[in-house]
């Protein structure tokens, strides 16, 4: 990765890029309008998952990968969301690493490029699988139509 303009803690192009990338992947499949079921998972499971374990990187089944990265788009309302139902001192819950979700296939796609031999990237795939099932063990991981 490039080094970041001055000024800038990020290289802003190489992120742009990630994000084109990501929304290329995703884009194809939730492009009509959300889902009940998606936005129950998100808000109602997703959510409460990520605020108990702020500190891991997870990765996200596409439904809720789209639905998270939509809701961050517009930082002010997202901070009031989550301080609203969490309270004041809710850290502001990232995607870590961003631009990332996992297929039922087992494939990790991360800013776009789909990944089945990184093998970082498949643990923590796996991990976000495990805390899922141990939070919800009766709410599948991903939905029945991919």
């Amino acid at each position: 990765m490039a080094s970041p303009p001055p000024g800038f803690t990020v290289d802003l192009l190489q992120c742009a890029k990630e994000h084109i990338f990501f929304l290329q992947r995703l884009h194809p499949h939730f492009i009509q309008k959300p889902s009940t079921t998606s936005l129950r998972r998100y808000r109602d499971l997703w959510l409460p998952l990520v605020r108990a374990r702020p500190t891991l990187s997870l990765v996200p089944p596409p439904d809720i990968a789209w639905l998270w990265h939509c809701h961050r788009l517009a930082p002010f309302r997202y901070t009031s969301y989550l301080r609203g139902r969490y309270g004041a001192e809710c850290p502001i819950l990232e995607a870590n690493p961003p631009f990332c979700f996992q297929w039922p296939n087992g494939r990790v796609c991360i800013a776009g490029e789909e990944r089945e031999d990184d093998e970082l990237m498949s643990r923590l795939a796996e991990e976000t699988k495990n805390l899922w099932k141990d939070m919800w063990p009766n709410e599948p991981y991903f939905l029945s139509n991919g």
